[in-house]
């Protein structure tokens, strides 16, 4: 099972396979539909459209700073690049390497030193960012949310919200689909609750 450090990196590898502002609060909210038809994609082109912005905006909810994320995710996406005949399911397959190259990152910066401050100079060139800013922006806004949640929350919400229902999100994570039931549930209940008080304290400025 994963988990996360103090700020929600992930910290561990999944034992499987593995939107905005008001959007974002929407989508963690309502229910998931069990029924949406997965996309089959034909050419790389074709994912790496679809799914490239998704990828990094999946690793920014977990916690990952931004130039992580999109490191990470060109890391990945070149991968399957050139493993695309060999993979049958390439936003899976991303999925689990991103999350597998996330752990990496925050296991070895346990042991770095500490800085005043850290270059803003991301490596990825695939992914500029003007070409994710929009989604990095709304994942941020995810992000603050699912920061209210436990553990086990934060991870199924962050994939109920890529587009995974409740079975696949535990075969991705390593649970059974009622444990992915039930953290859902709680996790609805307390960011309504969360969204409810701060819409009322608005009101009452």
């Amino acid at each position: 099972m994963a988990g996360f450090d103090q700020v929600g990196v992930v910290t561990a590898n999944p034992a499987g396979w593995p939107c905005e502002n008001d959007t974002a609060q929407n989508n963690f909210v309502e229910e998931p539909s069990d029924c949406v038809d997965k996309p089959v994609f034909a050419h790389f082109d074709e994912y790496f459209k679809a799914d490239a912005k998704r990828l990094v905006a999946l690793l920014v909810k977990l916690g990952a700073e931004v130039h992580d994320a999109a490191d990470i995710a060109q890391e990945v996406l070149i991968d399957i690049f050139r493993r695309w005949d060999k993979i049958d399911s390439p936003r899976d397959w991303a999925r689990h390497a991103a999350l597998r190259r996330c752990y990496k990152i925050s296991a070895s910066r346990k042991h770095e030193t500490l800085v005043d401050a850290v270059p803003d100079s991301p490596r990825s060139t695939l992914l500029s960012p003007e070409y994710y800013a929009e989604t990095v922006e709304s994942a941020r806004s995810a992000r603050a949310l699912l920061a209210l949640l436990s553990e086990q929350q934060r991870l199924v919400m962050a994939f109920l919200s890529d587009g995974y229902d409740h079975r696949e999100t535990a075969r991705l994570i390593g649970t059974t689909p009622a444990t992915v039931a039930q953290a859902a549930r709680r996790a609805r209940r307390i960011l309504k609750d969360h969204i409810l008080a701060d819409r009322q304290a608005k009101e009452d400025r």
